[in-house]
């Protein structure tokens, strides 16, 4: 039986929160040129590192529901979880997270549509 110890699960879980990070620096750039062009690298990795935690908060773990959490954040802001009412009743609900995050990624961008925003 193979053991994991302690430091080596944290060393883990590290890599692969870095790992994340920097996979979504480069789709933001991608996704969202505009909203990137004015940061430093540093500000959008911590950026998305405030989005993982707000989006553990709603037990939002998964790495394509954290995107999702992060794609909506980049247009309506990053505390659109609190500050937008349609987002607050999606992500208040007692579905499972992934279905939350495709309700309210799905409103999102009909919003942004709607908006001009997107």
């Amino acid at each position: 039986m193979i053991s994991i110890r302690p430091e080596q699960a944290s060393a883990f879980d590290s890599y692969m929160r870095e790992s994340f990070i920097e996979r979504m620096v480069g789709h933001l750039r991608r996704s969202f040129p505009r909203q990137c062009a004015t940061g430093s690298e540093e500000s959008l990795r911590v950026r998305i590192s405030h989005a993982m935690d707000r989006a553990a908060k709603y037990d939002i773990r998964k790495e394509r529901d954290v995107a999702r959490f992060l794609d909506v954040g980049m247009v309506f802001g990053e505390n659109f979880d609190t500050e937008c009412s349609w987002a607050a009743a999606h992500l208040g609900r007692s579905s499972e997270p992934s279905v939350r995050m495709k309700l309210l990624f799905d409103e999102a961008w009909q919003k942004a549509k709607e908006q001009g925003l997107r």
